[in-house]
């Protein structure tokens, strides 16, 4: 037998694409047991070590690495067993593919086993605690990830893990006004590729897709914060700001790499809040996700989802501020991804709640620099240069309230939706029963004899009847007779599709108020 106490070894590796990696061991002892050449049985190894940062070796803050197996010249097992490795000490292996900083505490036991067959390794548990990715604007902490029962079979390219845990992450999901994301910056640029050799194919011609395959992943106590500030692509828009906490997803038998796989079970529950509101919402789904081809189908739960804090995604296309929405639903979600379109079936009961439009007036009107040549820009500039009380004159005599609702409810109920949309077939809409409670509207039939409620959405029909109105009320404005002409009818598109149908059963309207003016 052979055996070792009190080494030390120096380990510096300057390959690792940045800065090099500096480790210490020790003390290391090792012992090895059934030496023979020729080797006529397994040799028996036990190794035993402090791993440190540096060229030298510190009284304490150690990791500790005990390998101990067997091992011939053909095969061999080993079991392995690591404890307290800071992250950081390897950050010069990670930071060529990876540049953030990472901080955590890694603990493992594994095994690695080789034969003529191929290499295989089985990590028992993994465990990396106190996970700290740190970038100023979008940090990400993780009170500990592990894992569990990970095979891997480096032969057969072929990975499996029994579970995977997540404790308390959180995290910033950002991006900016040129519409970067922060995950962006975190990845070195891309290199570019070597052309193949005329002749021979490429190397990822002849590579076999590895085989990914997890059966449970479970993550507890999440929160993520979100924050687009380019909703629309090259459009200012505000921001949009989203708080998700108490985050619970489960999710089982998962194969993300698979070209064809059966639907996963899920399961996902959060609240979702923004900072104009104390009290979150909340949503809650179970049911079944798949990737290839991409589904989902479930039960799905939501209460008080603030939807005015998604308005920048979809504000841009109405000629109103939505200042307050939620909305409910309880009910069933069905979702096929195919080739000529989506396949959708929704059916449950919806609610929009505390909902309040205002009129585009009340936003701050822009200061044109140049002299306006047209109506639109007339109008602007006369409310850019009045006052107070000449702007509520203006109002009073074009019939436009500055800021005014124009619609608000404490309660919409549409019981009993049914929703088929197929591709290639009529939308099939039906609902059970309507109820609208404690509602307020703003009704006026505009010059041209339009209702302002027409040209919510903006339509080729609702733009040109913004347009008419806005000279119109500017002539009225320099004190002309307002000349208006009918709205034109859009030409429809030639292949628009077979007609939606559309039932609706009985609405009731209870505790309104509608303020009317021609």
């Amino acid at each position: 037998q052979f055996e070792l106490e009190g080494g030390v070894v120096h380990w510096r590796d300057a390959a690792t694409g940045g800065a090099p990696a500096v480790l210490t061991l020790a003390p290391l002892a090792v012992q090895v047991k059934n030496v023979h050449w020729p080797m006529k049985e397994p040799l028996d190894l036990a190794l035993k070590t402090q791993l440190h940062a540096g060229e030298a070796a510190k009284e304490e803050g150690g990791a500790t690495l005990s390998v101990q197996g067997q091992a011939t010249t053909q095969d061999g097992k080993l079991a392995i067993e690591l404890q307290q490795l800071p992250l950081q000490w390897v950050q010069s292996y990670i930071e060529a593919h990876f540049k953030p900083q990472l901080s955590a505490t890694l603990n493992a036991d594994a095994e690695l086993a080789w034969s003529e067959a191929g290499v295989v390794a089985q990590v028992k548990e993994f465990t990396a605690d106190k996970l700290l990715l740190q970038d100023k604007q979008a940090p990400v902490q993780v009170e500990q990830i592990k894992l569990k029962g990970v095979h891997v079979d480096v032969a057969q390219q072929q990975v499996q893990l029994e579970a995977v845990e997540v404790q308390k992450p959180q995290l910033s999901a950002l991006r900016d006004a040129q519409g970067h994301w922060m995950y962006e910056r975190w990845l070195p640029q891309a290199r570019p590729a070597k052309a193949a050799k005329p002749g021979k194919p490429g190397k990822s011609a002849a590579e076999k897709p590895w085989n990914v395959k997890l059966a449970a992943l479970a993550v507890d106590g999440g929160a993520v914060r979100l924050r687009d500030a380019a909703p629309v692509q090259g459009q200012a828009a505000e921001p949009v700001e989203l708080d998700v906490s108490a985050l619970r997803v489960r999710l089982g038998a998962f194969e993300p790499l698979a070209t064809k796989a059966a639907p996963s079970p899920l399961e996902v529950s959060a609240k979702l809040g923004t900072g104009r509101r104390v009290q979150a919402g909340s949503l809650h789904f179970r049911g079944q996700l798949g990737l290839t081809p991409v589904s989902a189908q479930g039960q799905l739960q939501v209460q008080a989802l603030p939807l005015h804090a998604f308005e920048p995604y979809f504000g841009h296309k109405l000629n109103v501020d939505l200042v307050r929405a939620d909305g409910n639903f309880r009910g069933k979600l069905n979702y096929l991804a195919q080739p000529k379109g989506p396949q959708v079936s929704v059916q449950g009961d919806v609610e929009l709640t505390d909902l309040r439009v205002r009129s585009t007036l009340a936003a701050p009107v822009q200061e044109e620099k140049d002299k306006p040549t047209t109506a639109k820009g007339a109008l602007t500039a006369v409310l850019n240069d009045s006052t107070a009380d000449r702007a509520k004159a203006l109002s009073a005599r074009t019939g436009l309230g500055l800021g005014d609702d124009l619609l608000a409810w404490k309660t919409l109920a549409v019981r009993g939706l049914d929703l088929n949309m197929r591709p290639a077939q009529p939308l099939h809409i039906s609902v059970r029963e309507t109820a609208l409670s404690d509602f307020f509207a703003r009704v006026i039939v505009q010059r041209n004899g339009r209702i302002n409620l027409q040209d919510i959405v903006k339509t080729e029909k609702s733009e040109q009847s913004v347009a008419q109105n806005e000279q119109a009320n500017a002539q009225v404005a320099a004190g002309e007779k307002p000349a208006v002409e009918k709205v034109a009818e859009p030409a429809k598109p030639e292949d628009s599709g077979p007609a939606p149908i559309i039932n609706v059963g009985p609405i009731v309207l209870t505790g309104g108020k509608v303020q009317f003016s021609d």
